[in-house]
């Protein structure tokens, strides 16, 4: 609580002193950028909570086959069971979101060709190429590069941001 009048960072309107929210908008006296964010852009805030929510998830399921072979391959199966169970809880609980995906078949192809790249980097990264060969190096750089290039196709192309819109809007259809 403030001793002093206040601006509310989210409406700009002034408060009195000792209130501990914007009499106005309800955002809270010591808001954050998040939470003013919130308050001034509500649908903006929740898309971009859902952009988060939605790359995190696809962003796993590139990697699933990566991981699982390098514990099946290290002979961590208790590590590979544990990490298998979790894609499995991930599933469930993103279920609209997997199914959305898996109906779109630019997202469907785009997301098994990205892991599949990957899958294949590592097992012949494993498989042909020696711990002590100067290709190791280029291994590296072609991982490098094929990291941010899938997630920027997958996220930032104009069919990945469709297929985002069209799923926000569907959560949002569902939901209200």
């Amino acid at each position: 609580m403030s001793e002093y009048r206040w601006t509310c960072q989210a409406c700009q309107a002034g408060n009195e002193p000792n209130l501990k929210k914007c009499e106005f908008c309800g955002c809270a006296a010591n808001a954050g950028a998040e939470d003013i964010e919130k308050y001034t852009n509500p649908e903006g805030f929740k898309k971009k909570k859902t952009k988060e929510q939605y790359s995190n998830v696809l962003f796993i399921y590139c990697f699933i086959p990566f991981f699982a072979v390098i514990y099946a391959l290290n002979g961590r199966h208790e590590n590979l069971i544990i990490f298998l169970g979790i894609m499995v809880a991930v599933s469930v609980k993103n279920i609209k979101l997997f199914t959305h995906i898996w109906n779109d078949n630019w997202a469907r192809t785009t997301l098994i060709t990205i892991s599949s790249l990957l899958l294949i980097s590592i097992l012949v990264r494993i498989f042909l190429i020696p711990n002590e060969s100067p290709l190791v190096w280029w291994f590296v750089l072609f991982y490098c590069l094929l990291t941010p290039s899938s997630s920027y196709y997958l996220f930032n192309s104009k069919n990945g941001k469709r297929v985002f819109s069209e799923y926000y809007a569907k959560a949002n259809k569902s939901i209200n």
